[in-house]
């Protein structure tokens, strides 16, 4: 099973030490494939850590490698400009703890939200075509939980409604937007949902306020499990509660 974590940082608080940082500490799999900007070539440690040292926020930076695992940043093209920091890898390589996750979220001034996540499901719930699915092998439940999305026929195969998905991953000019496993919320977050209401969300399995500052919640019990009834109903009630169908409208993504 693959692990994903989603950043969303305020732009000119994450640099190039930073990034290094992130991928020493996280990253799991060699790079087979970088890419900068339109520019893809074969990976090179030497190199393309130079590249990750001088990061200045400007361009996008993917690594990936052949069996899916990846690891991206991006500045995002909306009104309020955020960088999205995305890695996804094998699950037996990547299972960050809360203490794990809570001190290296404590590094980053610009945090606005983290998410921890079942990167298959949140990949198929948040596909809008079904062509982009083919030519990989999806676990069956994870298929299953788009079995009753609404879909129409086009040029890219079924045109799925993926509003109708409660694992779908969404951004406004803020943040990113997911009903994840764990969530980790920091104050500029809080000016799209006030910190008050987020806290009084009646589903999740865990909720409090860190020393920090940051909101964390855990909204079911296992990541394994973020396709069944239980965990989908959750992720239902997250949506609902902080309203992104009006988040989406509100800030024009």
């Amino acid at each position: 099973m693959k692990v994903g974590l989603q950043l969303s940082l305020t732009i000119g608080t994450f640099d190039g030490s930073d990034l290094v940082n992130l991928f020493e500490r996280f990253i799991g799999f060699e790079p087979y494939i970088f890419t900068r900007g339109s520019k893809t070539e074969a990976w090179n440690e030497r190199k393309h850590r130079k590249v990750m040292q001088n990061y200045a926020g400007d361009m996008l930076l993917t690594f990936s490698d052949r069996m899916w695992n990846s690891f991206s940043i991006s500045r995002t093209n909306t009104e309020q400009s955020f960088l999205s920091v995305r890695i996804v890898q094998e699950m037996d390589v990547f299972f960050p703890s809360n203490d794990e996750m809570s001190d290296f979220l404590n590094l980053l001034p610009g945090l606005r939200s983290a998410y921890l996540y079942n990167g298959e499901y949140v990949q198929v719930q948040s596909e809008e075509f079904s062509n982009n699915l083919t030519g990989r092998q999806w676990p069956k439940e994870v298929m299953d939980s788009i079995k009753n999305t609404p879909y129409k026929i086009g040029d890219h195969g079924k045109e799925y409604e993926v509003r109708f998905n409660p694992g779908r991953s969404i951004f406004v000019d803020h943040s990113y937007l997911l009903a994840a496993w764990k969530i980790w919320l920091a104050e500029p977050f809080f000016a799209l949902v006030p910190k008050e209401k987020i806290l009084a969300f009646p589903h999740a399995i865990q909720i409090r306020e860190l020393p920090s500052g940051i909101v964390y919640v855990q909204l079911f019990e296992r990541l394994e499990e973020s396709h069944t009834p239980e965990s989908m109903f959750r992720q239902w009630k997250w949506q609902e509660w902080l309203n992104f169908d009006e988040l989406i409208k509100s800030q024009g993504s």
